[in-house]
Order: C-alpha cells, then sequence, then structure tokens
C-alpha cells in the first residue's frame, strides 16, 4: 500500500490530525516531522517534499509555522551569519573607541592615544588633559586586524558549515516551515485507501520539483484566459531557462548542476505570488501564469528574479536566467498563442546570450 495513505490514516486516526515540524540536526532544514519519517521512511527532512504533494492535491493544509535560511548551493540550514569587514571580508574583526582631537582635528582608535596614563596625540605630540575641552570620543568604530580598515558598521556575510560557500545574506534561500493538518478530502482518501492521483499519476503536481504539470497548467490558463476576457482583467505568461547548464555542469559535475536547477525553482517558487501558477516546461525550464498582472508588472517581477539568479552563483562559469513574457490581448485568441508567444521571446533572450528578459512587443 502507498505509504501515503498509510500516513493519511495515521492522522485520521488522531484527535488532533496535524504534524508540526520538529528541531533535527540531521535534517537539511533543521527540522523534521518524525511521525511522517517513521511512516513514509525517508531520511530526515525528505519527508517534507511528500507532505507538500498531499498538500498540492488537497489532502493536506498548510499553515506557517516559520522560516529558515538555507544555503544556495547545497540547500542546508548549517549556516554561519558572522558580521565581516565590508573591504576585505574578514571576520577577525573588533569594535573600538574613537578620539577626535580637538587643536589638530585628527581622529584615530583610542589605543593610539594612549600614552601611559595620558592620552597625547600621535599626529600634533599634545597631551589631552580634559574631554570636551581637548578631545572628544565621537563614536565607536570597528577595525579589521586583517587590513587595519576602520569601519562604522560591518557586512553580515553567511558561511556555509556544509559546503564551504560563503555568500551574502539576500542571497540564502528562505524555507517556509508548516503545521498540516489532514482535509475532509484526506479524510476520504484515508477510508477509500487510494489517492486520486494514483489514478491521475502527474496531472497536478511534480513531485521532484514541487510545481504543477504542464498538463495542469494548460488546463488553469484556459480558464484563466476565460475569466480575463470576461471580467476584462490583465492576464501575463513567464517561461524561464537557465543559460549555460552544460557548462556548469561540465565545470562541477552532474549533481552539483542539478541542485543549481533545484534551488533556481524553490526561488522562483518563493518569488511568486499564491495565485501564480508555476508549471515544468521542457526538462529545465518553468512556465507561470501571472493572473491579474499586465504586461509592465511581468516584467518587472522576471526582471527581479532574473537578478536573484544571477546573485545565487559566485562560481564561473553562472548560471543565469532567460525569460520569455507574454500577454493576454486582442490579438491573442487561444491559450497555445499566449505560450507560443512567451516561447518565441524566450529564444530571441536565449539568443541574445542569456541573462535577460525579453517581453512581449
Amino acid at each position: 500500500m502507498d505509504k501515503r495513505i498509510l500516513l493519511l490514516r495515521e492522522l485520521s486516526q488522531r484527535e488532533h490530525a496535524q504534524l508540526s515540524p520538529h528541531p533535527n540536526l540531521e535534517s537539511s532544514y533543521g527540522y523534521w516531522y518524525p511521525e511522517a519519517q517513521a511512516i513514509l521512511e525517508t531520511r530526515p527532512g525528505e519527508e517534507v517534499e511528500h507532505l507538500d504533494y498531499l498538500a498540492g492535491l488537497g489532502y493536506l493544509s498548510r499553515h506557517f509555522f516559520d522560516k529558515i535560511h538555507l544555503c544556495p548551493f547545497c540547500s542546508h540550514f548549517a549556516l554561519n551569519f558572522r558580521e565581516v569587514c565590508p573591504q576585505c571580508t574578514s571576520s577577525h574583526i573588533e569594535m573600538v573607541e574613537m578620539l577626535h582631537h580637538f587643536r589638530c582635528g585628527y581622529v584615530a582608535p583610542e589605543v593610539e592615544f594612549r600614552d601611559g596614563i595620558r592620552y597625547t596625540c600621535p599626529k600634533c605630540k599634545h597631551t589631552l588633559r580634559h574631554i570636551g575641552v581637548d578631545y572628544e570620543q565621537p563614536s565607536t568604530n570597528y577595525l579589521c586586524a586583517a587590513c587595519q580598515h576602520i569601519f562604522s558598521e560591518p557586512v553580515v556575510s553567511c558561511f556555509s558549515l556544509t559546503c564551504g560557500q560563503t555568500f551574502a545574506v539576500e542571497k540564502a534561500i528562505v524555507r517556509v516551515l508548516y503545521t498540516y493538518r489532514l482535509t475532509t478530502q484526506g479524510v476520504l482518501a484515508a477510508r477509500r485507501g487510494v489517492l486520486e492521483e494514483a489514478g491521475m499519476a502527474g496531472i497536478f503536481i511534480d513531485p521532484t520539483f514541487g510545481t504543477y504539470t504542464f498538463r495542469f497548467f494548460e488546463e488553469q490558463l484556459a480558464q484563466e484566459i476565460r475569466r480575463a476576457r470576461r471580467y476584462d482583467h490583465p492576464l501575463s505568461l513567464m517561461i524561464t531557462s537557465p543559460d549555460h547548464l552544460e557548462d556548469y555542469e561540465a565545470a562541477f559535475g552532474k549533481e552539483a548542476a542539478a541542485s543549481m536547477v533545484k534551488a533556481i525553482t524553490l526561488l522562483i517558487k518563493e518569488s511568486l505570488r499564491n495565485s501564480d501558477i508555476p508549471a515544468l516546461y521542457g526538462d529545465r525550464g518553468l512556465i507561470i501564469l501571472l493572473s491579474d498582472t499586465p504586461l509592465a508588472g511581468a516584467y518587472s517581477a522576471a526582471d527581479r528574479i532574473r537578478q536573484q539568479v544571477l546573485a545565487l552563483n559566485t562560481r564561473e562559469p553562472k548560471i543565469t536566467l532567460s525569460v520569455g513574457l507574454s500577454s493576454l490581448t486582442d490579438g491573442v485568441e487561444s491559450p497555445q498563442q499566449l505560450i507560443d508567444l512567451a516561447h518565441q521571446r524566450l529564444q530571441e533572450a536565449r539568443q541574445a546570450g542569456g541573462d535577460c528578459v525579453r517581453p512581449q512587443p
């Protein structure tokens, strides 16, 4: 029997039919769902993909629990957030008191003025006797022991304890953790002993990337076009494709390239609204339905995502993102026309060298 059915049955027999995350350092998320992991027989943390899959089919509902930061290279939570020097990025920094000598205007760390039990200006050699008269302490700064740079605020950097990569905080992947609750549909599936998706495999959710399948996307696109026409609402389409993936794979291997594709997919998904519909497009791209979105809004969203993908990788060769856009206009009559227009713009973006967005003219 499908282990996911066993999980739904277990939940249906509980007074509180829900699963909450618990800390676990063996999980790449830092959390796991022990009851689900035991039934699904996964490694700690890997049960999350199955729970998201069931939630996508309506058998579980998701409720916000917390957010965690993951490494964009290895998707692991083990990160060291460090304050570093903005000039050389060394973490060997310390806070220092600054002194300002009024007579000559010299400003330097307090340690430079020390002369036994007195303060003597290292520039003009005058003795500093009275604070507020001879000198002042204007601020507390930082001193980098590696390059001697003095600065007012350090930069926060992330260091992955798993893969050893260093990156800016804003490049970290933000992953939402949920509490999962059994729905009425899940109760019925547990009683029947069969998941509807078992007879409609792959129609709704792709379990590998956690996106909708293209078949399901086509059905939703047709419905959204009809709705947009009826209520005169804007609608746009976005197709994305990673660039230079073959070069990245040749340099770092298939596993690293596959991890990057997953990281890019997760980044794009986290950047979308709940009303947007992402689906697999080809073997490595995404097609995204942006309801109630004009072409200008789609362009802004696409370019923001493009920049985020560019910032994901710091090693050469870099994986970038090409994006093609189309919008529902008077000349577009069918879902396929809208897809074809976005695909044409995607091809133009790739032919231009990638790392760009091409909207429908």
